[in-house]
């Protein structure tokens, strides 16, 4: 029984993350008093530096869901919560949304909402839309700084404008 569960779920996420803890990553500005399951000891996507408390995502599950999203690119809410959600990771769903608005909140992650378009922000409009489950499925997750259109793109634009349109774009 239990020598099977620790088999199958090395390290177990035994705590949850209700809506009101999660709607705390967009509401309070300044991180004060955050609720105990964010913080160092659970989570990790809260620490506190110097008195005040700062968005660190050093936790195991943060740490995971970032270095998954950089592995792969681009993923989507429900690529994370089946990969996540079965072993050797077995981390509840609400833990999985947490960790991503944590990861928003924290910049480190920025996420495209279809028909919303792209989050950078908690405080961007329709990063709620992140609560609801069907629009944190189908929203695409990816590491933040990552622009798909790199500098040489960026000059073949330009190239076909000028050459072909006889426009100068810069």
């Amino acid at each position: 029984g239990n020598r099977v569960a620790r088999e199958l779920y090395p390290h177990p996420t035994t705590f949850s993350v209700t809506e009101k803890d999660i709607v705390y990553l967009f509401d309070n500005a300044d991180l004060s008093a955050p609720p105990p399951v964010l913080g160092q000891d659970r989570l990790g996507l809260l620490a506190l530096d110097a008195g005040r408390y700062e968005v660190t995502c050093n936790g195991r599950v943060p740490a995971d869901v970032l270095a998954y999203v950089k592995d792969n690119g681009a993923v989507t809410g429900s690529t994370l919560l089946a990969h996540f959600g079965r072993p050797p990771h077995g981390v509840p769903t609400d833990v999985i949304r947490a960790t991503v608005i944590g990861l928003l909140r924290g910049r480190k992650l920025r996420v495209d909402l279809p028909g919303l378009g792209q989050l950078t922000s908690v405080r961007d409009e329709g990063a709620r839309e992140l609560l609801k489950e069907g629009a944190f499925r189908k929203a695409e997750l990816q590491p933040a700084g990552t622009d798909p259109i790199g500098p040489r793109d960026r000059v073949a634009v330009c190239t076909f404008f000028r050459d072909l349109l006889h426009k100068d774009v810069a």
